[in-house]
């Protein structure tokens, strides 16, 4: 295995008036939980998109498992093993929650798993339900289990937790663990909850202005200086 699953070199993009990734280099290792997090406008989103195909940089590499993949389709990407949730839902809404999850099955000609994944995300007793009529929370985990589809080895989650109540917050919070430690995952998060941030990242990654300004363990950026006047001034972590 190698010791790096994804790694981001002098990564940068621009757009007209202002730099939304500058100059990023991380790397993530296999089987982890990762948070970036960081005030609106940090960078955050740009540097998901960058590394799922949505944007190409200006410069910079991207690395996974190994293989340069800057210049790769976000198609390519999912047949790699990177796949993604987004800010906003993205699923069929007029559909059901099994067609919702068959569609990507079906890509990948892995159909015979469509139990298995309703089972894992506790999707099985509203799979004939249309996915508009399912919760905001739920409308969330059809997504993940959507991406699960894939059979990613990264997986890419733009704010989970984005106006989903407290309950179905802790439900997706196991979720994630779960995920983690069952489907041998490496998990991404960019969230703005920062209690499930330090309940869940093994890792943060703090951005402002479109660069990295702070990188560790929790307790090294509960204690950052730094993070807290930019970030965390006020909010208990």
């Amino acid at each position: 295995m190698n010791s790096l699953i994804l790694e981001t070199q002098n990564l940068t993009k621009s757009f007209t008036g202002f730099t939304a990734v500058n100059n990023v280099s991380l790397s993530f290792k296999p089987q982890s939980i990762t948070a970036i997090i960081g005030p609106n406008g940090a960078g955050k989103t740009t540097f998901v998109n960058l590394c799922t195909g949505m944007f190409k940089p200006d410069s910079g590499r991207i690395i996974f498992n190994g293989e340069d993949i800057t210049n790769f389709s976000p198609e390519k990407r999912v047949q790699l093993g990177i796949s993604r949730t987004f800010q906003i839902v993205n699923i069929f809404p007029k559909l059901t929650v099994m067609q919702n999850v068959k569609i990507p099955l079906l890509s990948k000609g892995r159909i015979e798993e469509l139990e298995n994944i309703l089972g894992i995300f506790q999707l099985g007793e509203k799979k004939d339900v249309p996915a508009s009529e399912l919760s905001h929370g739920d409308q969330k985990i059809l997504e993940m289990a959507m991406a699960m589809a894939t059979k990613p080895k990264i997986l890419f989650l733009d704010e989970p937790m984005a106006g989903v109540n407290p309950a179905e917050r802790s439900r997706i919070v196991n979720l994630i663990k779960d995920l983690r430690y069952e489907e041998k995952l490496t998990i991404i998060i960019v969230e703005h909850d920062m209690d499930v941030v330090f309940r869940i990242a093994q890792r943060i990654t703090v951005m402002n202005r479109g660069s990295v300004i702070a990188d560790g363990t929790p307790d090294e950026i509960r204690n950052n200086a730094t993070v807290k006047e930019i970030y965390l001034r006020g909010v208990e972590v």
